[in-house]
């Protein structure tokens, strides 16, 4: 069975490699012209959250206080800040250009 397959191989590469090349007709190219679609507004992170609660509120999903609060104030614009013990560690100074 081995001895089979390797000589069909064998038959298929060799066949390839005489096979002669086609003609090429000729270049053809495409040009793809780029169209600005606007500014895309994106939804808050907890407000996507929040839809995907409300989705699966069929199936018993409720959204915990926490979310329901960070949806709430980033529809009002403002939110509390909480810093955690260490939190200067992972703050990095932003230099304008």
């Amino acid at each position: 069975m081995y001895y089979a397959k390797a000589s069909a191989l064998v038959a298929v590469l060799a066949g390839m490699a005489v096979a002669a090349p086609i003609e090429e007709r000729g270049t053809h190219s495409f040009v793809v012209h780029q169209v600005s679609t606007g500014k895309k507004v994106k939804a808050a992170p907890a407000i996507v959250l929040l839809n995907t609660y409300a989705k699966f509120a069929k199936a018993g999903a409720v959204a915990p206080q926490h979310v329901l609060a960070a949806a709430a104030a980033q529809q009002s614009g403002s939110v509390t800040a909480n810093p955690e013990q260490y939190d200067e560690v992972r703050l990095d100074r932003m230099n304008s250009r």
